[in-house]
């Protein structure tokens, strides 16, 4: 015969199970808030150019998944720029001659390509200050337009030989005016392509490359601590930046003065001012 339970440890039991059932609702209660607290600032906040961004609350690298990632950030983007007047002018110049054979367009440019290069010297343009930027010959062939089963006819050659000319002065109207110097003395001894490029020395061009990007990085750096003392954190560190450069032309009414003989040229060139451009990302760490 079964014994009857006895009053005592059913209430025992019973106590121990309401017990058991307010410790695990408190200890969820607590855990919710402990999450609401440390996921409470999650995803990214714009301000301005730049923006905070805290870890997501959910995924991989979340807190509720234990993979908790500690790094807050702010992206910044940084720009400046500066105009210069270029100390550098690129004259291109090619001697295109037409034969009925290559051996004869060849010898042809040769002679003007020759003449040219005196003329250069007798300017004042040195070898130095030159050099052949390509040479090509082919073939030119008969046109027709109509059925024709045997190939092309050649019916005559073409040869061009490119020289490039480096001048280089401080003065915007003494290099204005020996380009066009240039140009007109190469197109009267033979040339018959002309091409210019203004620009600055490589030297010029790296300090200008310098100052730019130092003016870049202060302006992302400004932005990058306004946007933490709006957000209420501090910035601890770099983690990646990025740059990048970029430049154009913008001629202006610069006439030449202060040189006697301007009008001896046919040919006026003015160089104008170029701006160079600087970009930088930077993103930087908080806590």
């Amino acid at each position: 015969m079964a014994k009857p339970a006895r009053p005592g440890v059913a209430g025992a039991t019973v106590v121990l199970l309401i017990a058991v059932a307010v410790l695990a609702t408190s200890t969820g209660f607590m855990s919710y808030l402990y999450l609401q607290k440390t996921t409470e600032r999650t995803g990214p906040i714009q301000i301005g150019d730049g923006s905070v961004t805290f870890p997501p609350s959910s995924g991989p690298y979340s807190s509720q998944s234990g993979n908790f990632d500690p790094t807050y950030t702010i992206s910044v983007s940084g720009s400046a720029q500066i105009q210069y007047t270029p100390n550098e002018a690129l004259v291109g110049i090619s001697v295109v001659a037409k034969n009925a054979t290559a051996l004869g367009a060849t010898k042809e440019d040769a002679i003007l390509t020759a003449k040219v290069i005196k003329a250069l010297n007798s300017i004042g343009i040195a070898n130095t200050s030159m050099h052949t930027q390509g040479f090509s010959l082919y073939p030119n062939y008969y046109e027709c337009y109509c059925y024709n089963p045997n190939p092309p006819a050649i019916v005559s050659y073409t040869v061009s030989n490119s020289l490039t000319i480096n001048i280089t002065n401080s003065d915007p109207a003494a290099l204005g005016l020996k380009a066009g110097q240039v140009i007109d003395t190469a197109t009267g001894a033979g040339a018959n392509q002309v091409n210019l490029d203004f620009s600055g020395t490589r030297s010029m061009v790296q300090k200008l490359q310098n100052q730019v990007l130092s003016w870049a990085v202060d302006s992302a750096h400004q932005q990058a601590t306004l946007i933490a003392t709006e957000a209420g954190v501090n910035i601890t560190g770099v983690v990646s930046a990025s740059s990048g450069y970029s430049s154009y032309c913008c001629y202006s009414d610069y006439a030449p003065r202060g040189i006697q003989d301007a009008s001896a040229y046919l040919t006026p060139i003015i160089p104008g001012t170029q701006t160079l451009y600087s970009s930088v990302q930077v993103v930087y760490s908080i806590d």
